[in-house]
């Protein structure tokens, strides 16, 4: 996930919807620098049009959420960070 002049190169991952029982929910998978998969909910699903309300997260804004994510645990798990949380606190 490193390239040769030590700059951080996007894993392999995803951002997918799973339907709940209380609704649908943004999940990401990625794998770290040291092989370790990772599956973590970002939150729930807005498919209406329009603006989502606070806290509901559309296919963009779940994509952003997984980009911040696997850059976070990819420098924590590289040792080159703090160890801190991301989006709302559902990446740690």
């Amino acid at each position: 996930m490193w390239d040769m002049a030590g700059a951080l190169q996007p894993p392999t991952g995803r951002v997918f919807r799973v339907q709940r029982a209380r609704g649908p929910v943004w999940y990401a998978k990625y794998r770290l620098p040291d092989g370790r998969q990772v599956q973590r909910k970002l939150g729930p699903a807005w498919a209406e049009r329009g603006r989502p309300p606070a806290g509901y997260f559309t296919k963009r804004t779940a994509e952003d959420g997984y980009e911040g994510c696997w850059m976070r645990r990819a420098r924590n798990a590289a040792g080159d960070g703090p160890d801190r949380r991301d989006i709302r606190g559902r990446c740690g």
